[in-house]
């Protein structure tokens, strides 16, 4: 019962910052800061360019920071991907 109440608190959580997250990276234009919607086939075409661009910017400025964010990013993605193809479910996640 209580495991069950953390995984569904675990689970808002994580689709509230995944709906936040797309809605901005949708929505705003990083490089130049201007909020529009977009197409389909824009989105395709200038969401990688974008990224690409704001991510070396932030490299250039942090380069520690930003080299330990990417690696961690990696890593827990790497672990959880891992253990679940080992059959682990979400809340069984070490």
């Amino acid at each position: 019962s209580n495991l069950r109440t953390n995984k569904l608190y675990q689970l808002g959580i994580l689709t509230a910052v995944t709906v936040i997250s797309l809605s901005a990276l949708l929505t705003v234009d990083l490089a130049g800061g201007m909020t529009r919607g977009w197409t389909v086939a824009e989105t395709a075409a200038r969401i990688p360019l974008d990224d690409w661009a704001f991510y070396n910017d932030v490299l250039q400025k942090y380069p520690v920071l930003t080299k330990a964010a990417t690696s961690g990013t990696v890593y827990g993605i790497g672990d959880i991907l891992a253990q679940s193809t080992e059959g682990k479910e979400v809340g069984e996640l070490d």
